[in-house]
């Protein structure tokens, strides 16, 4: 297909969305905007990748035409251009919210093209400034915000509150008067601090009363980092598990064709599948020695024989009756009587180098294993949208080959907050009966969100008895506080490296 075709495509879309069968929809420019009556979006290649980013584009600015008020930016700026651009920043977060919940099969063209757009930013090599405004527009749409630099991520946690009440407003001048909070913020700020330096918050003609912020005011934000004590979760009231109502957060998602699931595990590699048999081999001989404890106990156990109790003083102790009823004698449970939950982080951060493919592939082993000893398990993936979501693979009362499919449908989403899951996990536990709990995290997270909250629901895990095992990819940020970690670096190892964790468990 043509370009001019695509293009006269996207216009009619973009007349039919907005319900302004006048607009003017050009493709011109290097960056895409829109005023009245008209819509200004860069030239297109005729490739695949250049017409989704054009349909991204085209709904972003049509959003703009149904939600915001098109002059509020332009008055912003006569204040301020830093004003201006925190306005941006924020309606983009909310007229993006607004579309996809009017539209909703625009969620995925939205999230797959943010997604490429932050994983191919540098944050460290662009100003502060930039870094701030991307990392507010990032928190407003409930992203991961690790890609964003310590130091103006910590800015950004600090506003929370702001940016959750920017999204939430009615309309722009109700995202003008939080901005103004905001932008009143960065200007106490630097109030606070007289020398000046050639550092700015702010960079070329964008300032604040025409002044730069010095080193100073990037050094004083020790002030907004986060003492470990401190629950900064007090921002995210949405994001506290405590908060929500359960059944809200969870998502049973569709199943796939059979062919998809059968390509994660057909992949397998020979050490991989010795660690099976090893696994299957080691559940085997524990539940051989206690079929023999068991039988040996019954047949020691009982009512004495009265006409045996003579054997006694010839030193025979086989004096008692064998029970004919011997119940447990084909037991075919688990003796280690196992119940194992596998949380799977679904993150924006987990597409980098395919961490979640690779984590679906080992996930899903792992799953044909535990299906095939007949032990006890459960797979979620967790993530944020912008509330927290669950996404149950599979439940405990559910047979694995009849909803395995699901696992297909993982992928990278949002945020993480891998603290406010674990009390869902300990939940769905709880009135589970078998003797030995574990719960198996699987993630990339570098760092914890709130580590007092991270500190607390390890500690309640710990009280219910349930052993925490934790596989990081790339980072070693939960070594210090679950039973056993391995930090992973090699993916094509993550599947021998998820079952070597399960099998020192099962050793214990």
């Amino acid at each position: 297909m043509s370009k001019f075709h695509i293009e006269d495509r996207l216009r009619s879309f973009a007349r039919m969305v907005t319900g302004d069968y006048d607009l003017k929809v050009i493709f011109t420019g290097s960056t895409a905007s829109i005023t009245v009556g008209e819509m200004r979006i860069p030239p297109l290649e005729n490739t695949k990748d250049a017409f989704s980013l054009a349909k991204f584009l085209v709904a972003h600015e049509s959003g703009h035409n149904l939600f915001s008020i098109m002059d509020l930016k332009e008055k912003a700026s006569k204040e301020s251009a830093l004003l201006a651009d925190i306005l941006n920043s924020l309606e983009d977060a909310r007229i993006e919210g607004l579309m996809t919940r009017r539209y909703e099969g625009l969620d995925a063209l939205f999230e797959a093209e943010i997604g490429k757009i932050i994983g191919e930013k540098d944050y460290s090599r662009i100003p502060l400034s930039t870094q701030t405004l991307h990392g507010l527009y990032m928190m407003g749409k409930g992203y991961d915000t690790s890609p964003i630099p310590k130091e103006a991520r910590d800015l950004i946690y600090s506003m929370g509150k702001l940016v959750d009440k920017a999204v939430k407003a009615k309309d722009s001048h109700g995202v003008l008067q939080v901005s103004r909070e905001i932008y009143g913020k960065l200007k106490r700020l630097e109030d606070g601090h007289k020398a000046q330096k050639s550092r700015s918050l702010v960079p070329g003609s964008d300032n604040v009363n025409g002044k730069s912020l010095p080193d100073e005011v990037i050094d004083s934000l020790e002030e907004y980092k986060l003492d470990p004590d401190y629950d900064d979760m007090g921002d995210y009231p949405h994001m506290k598990d405590e908060n929500v109502d359960e059944g809200e957060t969870e998502i049973i998602p569709d199943k796939r064709p059979l062919s998809q699931y059968l390509d994660l595990i057909r992949h397998h590699t020979r050490h991989q599948g010795y660690l099976i048999q090893h696994l299957k081999s080691l559940v085997e001989t524990k539940r051989r020695r206690s079929r023999r404890k068991s039988v040996q106990t019954m047949l020691t156990s009982g009512s004495p024989d009265m006409k045996r109790l003579w054997k006694i003083a010839a030193g025979d102790d086989r004096v008692m009756k064998q029970r004919l009823n011997r119940p447990n004698m084909n037991r075919e449970t688990d003796p280690d009587s196992l119940a194992v939950y596998i949380l799977l982080d679904e993150s924006h951060s987990m597409r980098t180098g395919d961490r979640i493919g690779y984590s679906k592939e080992a996930v899903a082993v792992l799953g044909e294993v535990l299906h095939e000893l007949s032990i006890s398990f459960a797979v979620t993936g967790y993530s944020t949208n912008p509330g927290l979501k669950r996404y149950l693979y599979k439940q405990f009362h559910e047979d694995y080959y009849d909803v395995r499919t699901r696992l297909v449908s993982a992928t990278n989403r949002n945020g993480t907050y891998t603290q406010e899951h674990i009390p869902y996990v300990l939940r769905k536990l709880e009135g589970r009966k078998e003797r030995k709990k574990i719960l198996i995290t699987a993630t990339d997270a570098e760092d914890i969100e709130s580590e007092i909250r991270f500190k607390r629901a390890v500690e309640l895990a710990r009280d219910a008895g349930v052993e925490l095992l934790g596989l990081g990819i790339n980072t070693s940020f939960m070594a210090e506080h679950f039973h056993r970690f391995i930090e992973l670096t090699d993916l094509n190892r993550f599947g021998e490296e998820l079952l070597r964790v399960l099998s020192s468990a099962l050793q214990s």
